[in-house]
């Protein structure tokens, strides 16, 4: 039986890291079998991507950032995401393609289906069978972005406030758009909150 692909999306500080760790404990616990991972990254020549996009990614334009993140995508998808998934192990990815339609469409549906397009060409059809989008407000998610920038935790790249904005305009799009594989979560709550309400989203498509 194949795995399931589930992934967790949403703006910077909308706590996607936190709730990865709970869902791995959780799923650990129940011995599910499962992996956990990110994008960009993954394998190393998606890191090698990661780590570019973390030095220079505000000069790039979005088309160049997203030719970047789908040359990333090629590497995580054939060589961790599908044959994972092939042998019947749930694949669970802190973003996916839908970051790259949100934060590099920003809700432009012309934009957003040259994207698909792109995207068809890196990997053809491996779509998330469910993307876990963690809705937060978005001043409540640029209080916690700050919080992170003085502690050291955050790249240039995920500064730009205009960059959050242009994202959250998108997954609210895209939230309309493919409704068959995008669930609202409300991320404004605590952390334990937020996480009930994965879990019960998960129970439905992981046993």
């Amino acid at each position: 039986m194949r795995g399931r692909f589930i992934v967790l999306e949403g703006i910077d500080g909308s706590g996607k890291t936190t709730q990865m760790q709970l869902v791995h404990k959780w799923l650990h616990a129940e011995s599910v079998r499962h992996v956990i991972t990110r994008e960009p990254g993954g394998v190393p020549n998606a890191d090698a991507v990661r780590m570019l996009l973390a030095q220079s990614g505000n000069s790039w334009s979005p088309m160049g950032q997203a030719l970047l993140l789908n040359a990333a995508r090629v590497e995580h998808t054939c060589r961790l995401i599908e044959p994972h998934l092939a042998v019947g192990t749930h694949v669970l990815s802190d973003r996916y393609v839908d970051s790259t339609l949100a934060y590099q469409g920003g809700g432009d549906a012309e934009v957003v289906n040259k994207l698909l397009e792109l995207h068809h060409l890196a990997v053809g059809s491996c779509f998330p069978d469910v993307a876990l989008w963690l809705d937060i407000d978005f001043e409540v998610g640029q209080q916690r972005l700050l919080r992170r920038v003085r502690q050291g935790n955050v790249h240039d790249f995920e500064k730009k406030r205009d960059l959050q904005g242009k994202a959250q305009r998108g997954y609210h799009y895209l939230s309309q758009r493919f409704p068959d594989r995008f669930i609202r979560v409300d991320a404004n709550g605590t952390k334990q909150d937020t996480f009930a309400s994965i879990k019960k989203c998960l129970s439905e498509y992981i046993t």
